[in-house]
């Protein structure tokens, strides 16, 4: 174990559920709008530009939040959906909500904590 000096996980889409917040708060704001639409799929959309205009770009001048609020107006306004700067905001910012709750692995995933902290790391390891 001395050999080894980062363990690192992807965990968006694997062990963190973007899909069911970001889908939940565009199912919400259309509710209060009175508009039905297909939130999955915009969803998945939304997420697919979102990773497409981050991947690979070499220093870029921009964070993901940028690209989130950007994206979401692009997919929005080409589903003629309207929606605030606000509005749009509130959404795009869902993404900073997420936590244990929101872990598609739910038990599993908070079952894995007291096991990493096994590790002999000097960082700690956030559970909440």
């Amino acid at each position: 174990m001395k050999q080894i000096k980062v363990l690192a996980f992807d965990t968006g889409g694997t062990v963190l559920d973007w899909h069911a917040g970001l889908t939940a708060a565009m199912a919400a704001w259309g509710t209060a709008q009175g508009i039905e639409r297909d939130w999955h799929a915009l969803a998945n959309e939304y997420r697919r530009r979102s990773l497409r205009r981050m991947t690979g770009t070499v220093d870029p001048g921009f964070n993901i939040d940028d690209v989130h609020r950007d994206v979401l107006g692009e997919v929005f306004d080409e589903n003629g959906l309207g929606g605030s700067p606000e509005d749009r905001r509130a959404i795009a910012e869902r993404w900073h909500q997420l936590d244990v709750v929101g872990f598609c692995c739910g038990a599993a995933a908070v079952a894995a904590v007291p096991h990493l902290r096994l590790v002999h790391d000097p960082q700690p390891v956030a559970d909440r």
